[in-house]
């Protein structure tokens, strides 16, 4: 069962994966090109700002892994049922009635 799990979320986010690789690779290569003295400058301006690139990649890749099974399953799933038919978590809370309110 998790090799399944495991396969499919490989399947699905595989693109996600590899641009996160490549952008840690690239960010990897600009730094030795830099070397001890961080020597031409706008390299290292530019490796600076590509330092959040590679963050904003893998806090994506991770947001995608936490939440692409629930996703997938409203868009894609037994229930048929389009993301913006269903009512949010705010609206369920109001909704629900709350307990020994009436007493």
């Amino acid at each position: 069962m998790i090799r399944h799990l495991l396969r499919k979320d490989w399947r699905l986010l595989w693109p996600f994966a590899v641009l996160a690789v490549a952008s840690q690779l690239v960010l990897a290569a600009m730094t030795v090109k830099l070397g001890l003295f961080q020597e031409p400058a706008e390299l290292r301006l530019f490796a600076r700002l590509f330092t959040n690139v590679v963050l904003i990649a893998f806090g994506l890749l991770i947001a995608v892994l936490v939440h692409q099974n629930a996703l997938f399953e409203v868009a894609f799933g037994e229930r048929g049922v389009l993301l913006a038919q269903q009512p949010s978590a705010l609206t369920q809370t109001l909704e629900r009635p709350r307990r020994g309110s009436h007493r």
